[in-house]
């Protein structure tokens, strides 16, 4: 995963980000590749119960290592 990133289940992401994030911080989504959907649908949640500062990262886990980045395993 991308350094410092909070894994979340799709499934229970609205309770689980209520909970962990204030709904005016910045949140970025992200999934393993640009082929995954999971991001735009955690986004869109999101955003439909409030929370205003969401970003998709859409290239997701593999354009960020290719970029060089840090990851955590």
């Amino acid at each position: 995963r991308i350094q410092g990133a909070v894994n979340l289940p799709l499934e229970n992401i609205a309770g689980e980000a209520m909970n962990r994030f204030d709904m005016e911080e910045e949140i970025v989504v992200y999934c393993k590749n640009e082929g995954c959907s999971a991001s735009s649908k955690a986004a869109a949640k999101l955003e439909s119960i409030g929370f205003q500062n969401v970003r998709d990262y859409e290239g997701g886990l593999k354009a960020w290592k290719e970029a060089g980045n840090k990851v955590e395993s």
